[in-house]
């Protein structure tokens, strides 16, 4: 083998690939029992909100925030608080 050879690289051979690309999207959706909205930063870091029918009838709606460096944080008035505590 070739000292000199590196080792394949998909970033490197592929023309659409680009480590610096711009992240950022945002949508959102609505149908008759959920509905979510949803936007991102260049940066990927992500902040939206879901609504849903629980099976009681209830309308829930849940806020979060994402990214690498924050995972997912969900935040709720009806999440239990030590539930809710974990995601901080």
């Amino acid at each position: 083998m070739d000292p000199s050879a590196r080792p394949y690289s998909a970033a490197e051979d592929d023309d659409y690939f680009d480590a610096d690309a711009d992240a950022s999207y945002s949508f959102g959706f609505t149908s008759d029992d959920h509905s979510r909205d949803e936007t991102a930063d260049r940066d990927g870091n992500i902040v939206g909100t879901y609504t849903y029918v629980d099976a009681a009838g209830v309308t829930r709606t849940v806020a979060y925030r994402a990214g690498a460096g924050t995972g997912f944080v969900p935040e709720a008035e009806f999440l239990p608080p030590k539930l809710a505590a974990s995601f901080r």
